[in-house]
């Protein structure tokens, strides 16, 4: 069973039924502050979600649907961000910039 965690407080945000987030339905849920770090979520739909805040540091994003996703202040170092969808997507990200492969930005 795979959780996300507030980063600081360790509060459960979401408990997903399957042993990874590969292709989870995250659509428009509030994940600011979550650790996502070193997670699998590959070709997730985070469509519409809150992710100020997140960390993301690690993850795997490939593929992932960010479509209008609120990212200020999350935290993209060494994720795979390879053919993710950020069209319309706001806020300041922290990013390496040799692991961005994003062809839609």
């Amino acid at each position: 069973m795979a959780m996300v965690l507030h980063r600081i407080t360790g509060e459960v945000l979401y408990d997903h039924s399957e042993e990874t987030l590969v292709g989870a339905n995250l659509r428009g849920m509030d994940l600011r502050g979550a650790d996502l770090s070193e997670l699998e979520l590959a070709r997730a739909d985070l469509r519409d979600a809150d992710l100020r805040g997140a960390d993301l540091s690690g993850a795997s994003l490939a593929g992932a649907r960010l479509k209008r996703v609120r990212m200020n202040g999350a935290n993209c170092s060494r994720a795979d961000l390879s053919n993710v969808d950020l069209r319309d997507a706001h806020g300041d990200l922290i990013v390496a910039p040799d692991r961005f492969h994003s062809e839609v930005c």
